[in-house]
């Protein structure tokens, strides 16, 4: 299922794994390194976040981004 969600990246899992939230809650995104725009992103980062619900029996739900954009620094 494709989604959009706004927010904040508030830290890095582990490589390409981040947490985000956009208010209501947190869920884990998968974010390629190329998705990334050249500018730098931070918690206070507000970005925009385009993919698709990936649901794993082991790993629980996550977000497989597919594009990211800064909304505001």
């Amino acid at each position: 299922m494709r989604v959009v969600l706004k927010g904040h990246l508030v830290r890095k899992l582990k490589h390409e794994s981040y947490l985000f939230n956009d208010g209501t809650g947190e869920i884990t995104a998968d974010i390629d390194d190329n998705v990334f725009p050249p500018q730098p992103v931070n918690a206070s980062t507000k970005v925009e976040l385009i993919g698709e619900v990936d649901v794993d029996r082991l790993s629980g739900v996550e977000i497989d981004v597919k594009s990211l954009r800064i909304i505001s620094q």
